[in-house]
């Protein structure tokens, strides 16, 4: 074979390679909101289908979808969590106020495990309830008694054990992520820094951090994704390596403005900061007040290949962006992409809740001030 031939072969494997590259990256990257169905746009609809503000939304092997609602906007109690069909249909209430079997005062979190039993926690109640729908029975866990749980998140981790994403108490816990036996009366791992995911040298990040203001996605049961709320254009990665949690930070989207900013207790109220989401509270005597400007509002495994992430990032027309960032499922970052943009500010009212097992979205927004669940897919 002549050079000449050589480097005809060279040029055309170079050439193939090349087209198919851009062709995987805009196929990845072009992606649209195909929107399924809604529930709770009917103000005349019963009270089943009219919601407060979803906080948490689960589904099980068939498909039943478990919303928890809140009772209140303010203090976000949820005593009670809906099912619903996967068309949408109102099945059933599960739970009520109180403190009895299969009752709740202050529904933190729960999950559905293989077996479609709910897994509930009730940080008033302070106990763990496993709910079978098939013969109605509420089983209440041992949790060990050295445990201080205030758990953000729950999730089946493996057929025998449960994540717990714990909340920071200095003194007490110290480790974000708690790995539990299935009856949860042993922790069997703990690993996680405060300061792997948000920025402590910060005090309103700190501040924050204690409230377990992050979102996060189970790659599998060696690789964790995890978030601040309060994006800052980079995730963070742990993974499993020879029996050691091992972290590393993922740049991806780099917002135009930081994630939140202090402005004076005296505006708070003028035209300037209105429909703004404005997160105040008290330090050495005085009221703090930040006017959050892009926010993560959900991080997931993507069609088994990629992680996607979606944020709200302000931007310099005054407008919100609801945009994805898309990494490879071992942190590679992929690119950036706007699905929507908003012209009143979303961010607090509008989170990316749930994705099921098909790849379809479950999320919370506001259509005319009434608060709704819409599904959707991404599509090419």
């Amino acid at each position: 074979m002549n050079i000449k031939s050589l480097l005809k072969i060279i040029f055309a494997v170079y050439l193939s390679w090349f087209l198919f590259s851009v062709e995987v990256f805009s196929q990845e990257l072009n992606f649209k909101m195909h929107e399924l169905m809604v529930i709770g746009d009917d103000e005349y609809a019963p009270d089943e289908y009219l919601f407060v503000a979803p906080q948490q939304i689960s589904t099980d092997s068939q498909n039943n979808i478990y919303v928890r609602d809140v009772v209140s906007t303010r203090g976000f109690m949820s005593k009670e969590i809906l099912k619903f069909s996967q068309e949408g249909k109102y099945l059933a209430t599960i739970g009520r106020a109180g403190q009895g079997p299969g009752e709740f005062s202050r529904i933190l979190c729960f999950c559905v495990n293989s077996e479609d039993e709910l897994v509930i926690y009730d940080e008033i109640n302070r106990r763990i309830t496993r709910y079978n729908s098939a013969n109605n029975e509420f089983i209440v866990a041992k949790q060990p008694a050295d445990f201080y749980f205030l758990p953000k998140y729950l999730f089946p981790f493996t057929k025998t054990s449960y994540l717990i994403v714990n909340s920071i108490k200095e003194k007490l816990n110290k480790k974000l992520f708690h790995i539990f036996s299935k009856d949860f009366s042993e922790r069997l791992e703990m690993f996680g820094e405060s300061e792997q995911i948000w920025n402590m040298s910060e005090p309103f990040m700190k501040r924050r951090s204690k409230w377990g203001a992050l979102n996060i996605c189970m790659v599998d049961s060696t690789k964790i994704a995890a978030v601040s709320q309060y994006y800052e254009g980079e995730i963070c990665l742990l993974e499993k390596n020879n029996n050691t949690w091992v972290t590393k930070n993922v740049i991806g989207k780099k917002p135009e403005y930081r994630s939140f900013k202090e402005i004076p207790r005296s505006k708070i109220k003028s035209k300037k900061y209105r429909n703004k989401r404005i997160i105040s509270y008290g330090d050495q005597g005085k009221v703090l007040s930040f006017m959050i400007q892009n926010q993560s509002i959900g991080i997931f495994k993507f069609k088994d290949k990629f992680i996607i992430h979606f944020i709200l990032l302000s931007t310099k027309n005054h407008e919100v962006i609801l945009g994805i960032d898309l990494f490879n499922i071992h942190g590679k970052y992929i690119g950036f992409q706007n699905l929507k943009i908003y012209k009143k500010n979303p961010i607090y009212r509008t989170k990316i809740l749930w994705k099921d097992e098909k790849n379809c979205f479950f999320m919370t927004e506001e259509i005319d001030g009434i608060p709704v669940i819409k599904k959707f897919e991404l599509v090419r």
